[in-house]
């Protein structure tokens, strides 16, 4: 990548963005499908998946990077190390893509009871 520290700023500053963005949503989440008296332990679920998760992305993909395991070949048409970085890029996308899918498959059974409703409906 000779693309220059600002390329890599601006890409950093998107990814945390998203992050902070994302994070709200999937705290609501959790919260609406728990009873109110185990909030805290769904809160604290969340916050060990949510800091666990990217060491354990970050360990694997840092080695797979580094080994120049996935540099066979690629459906991008790049070769050497270029096709290990988009072999990656395309196994992680994929994988965001799976997530995304499992989701929407579960979406109805995972609001179904959605215990914040509840609890506003009740207290009306």
């Amino acid at each position: 990548m000779n693309s220059g520290f600002v390329v890599l700023t601006l890409c950093a500053c998107v990814f945390y963005a998203g992050c902070g963005l994302m994070y709200s949503p999937v705290v609501s989440t959790v919260l609406g499908t728990i009873e109110k008296d185990e909030s805290g332990r769904g809160v604290g679920m969340n916050d060990l998946a949510m800091n666990v998760s990217p060491s354990i992305g970050i360990a694997i993909i840092g080695s797979l990077l580094g080994s120049n395991a996935l540099a066979g070949g690629s459906i991008t048409g790049a070769t050497g190390t270029a096709a290990n970085y988009a072999n990656l890029l395309l196994i992680a996308a994929g994988t965001a893509l799976l997530g995304l899918i499992v989701f929407f498959v579960f979406k109805k059974k995972i609001y179904e009871g959605n215990h914040a409703l509840e609890t506003e409906e009740s207290a009306k």
